[in-house]
């Protein structure tokens, strides 16, 4: 049927948002406009195999195949809203999430799963929205995502918020088995490829904001020790000192560095035999 939001709705929107928002005023206008804007595009997408749902924070759009399978699942927050959620240094806004969090009415497991591919869009760690099978569980405030996409790869994910940072841990393996793995704090980064019977390669690296924000570029030195503008127990969470060592290592030499992938926890492939 036709999606229509009334006016009691886009009230409660305007004032939720604007009590989360640092600039109330500007962010109600705003979501006045991006409410029916929003719908409008929505609405002209439904299908009898599409639905959407809301609150007045977020809506999640699911398409369905003929069997009744999620396939497809979009997020829509609002844009002045989820400008909020990362700082220029990759720290996160923990009075936002905790607004949208406890504020959402929606499944917590879905409303988790759309802040972190949120923030995961600000270090370019995206993940496709059509798949043939998804799975998400969230245990203590940690998500896990299990993907089966379209190509025959497997996306596995892991992202943990700790302290005002979100450790995430992505792999992709495609259907020949060659892997690539991102483990991303908003700080520092790191990058594994491994061909199939080929060596595993690590490259590290930082947060592309904090390149644009200091003019200072070299955020560890040859010995392994952080520049000044760095925070040392941020830059090393979900990290452990053999990176340190091998971020070291890749200064000096100037390139990757092999890497010993057996020293990493392994991502779960399917979630359905945890436990």
């Amino acid at each position: 049927g036709q999606y229509q939001l009334n006016r009691a709705t886009q009230s409660l929107r305007m004032a939720a948002l604007g009590a989360v928002a640092k600039d109330g005023s500007k962010l109600q206008t705003f979501a006045q406009e991006h409410a029916v804007k929003k719908d409008h595009e929505l609405g002209a997408r439904l299908t009898t195999d599409t639905k959407v749902t809301e609150d007045h924070l977020l809506s999640i759009r699911d398409v369905k195949d003929e069997s009744g399978k999620i396939v497809q699942q979009d997020f829509a927050f609002n844009t002045k809203l989820v400008k909020y959620l990362v700082d220029q240094e990759g720290h996160l806004n923990n009075n936002m999430i905790n607004e949208i969090t406890r504020g959402s009415s929606l499944p917590k497991e879905e409303v988790q799963l759309a802040i972190a591919l949120e923030v995961m869009k600000t270090r370019k760690m995206n993940i496709s929205n059509k798949f043939k099978d998804r799975q998400v569980v969230l245990e203590n405030g940690n998500l896990t995502v299990v993907q089966k996409n379209l190509d025959g790869s497997t996306t596995s994910f892991t992202a943990k918020i700790d302290g005002n940072q979100m450790v995430v841990d992505l792999q992709n393996v495609d259907s020949k088995g060659n892997l690539r793995r991102v483990t991303d704090n908003g700080i520092m980064k790191r990058n594994i490829t491994q061909a199939v019977n080929k060596k595993a390669v690590a490259e590290y690296g930082f947060n592309e904001n904090l390149y644009q924000k200091w003019s200072y570029h070299k955020f560890i030195d040859e010995r392994g020790a952080f520049a000044q503008t760095i925070d040392n127990v941020e830059a090393m969470r979900g990290f452990e000192e053999y990176d340190r060592d091998l971020h070291a290592k890749q200064v000096k030499n100037q390139k990757t560095q092999f890497f010993e992938t057996s020293q990493l926890r392994p991502l779960p492939t399917d979630l359905t035999k945890k436990g």
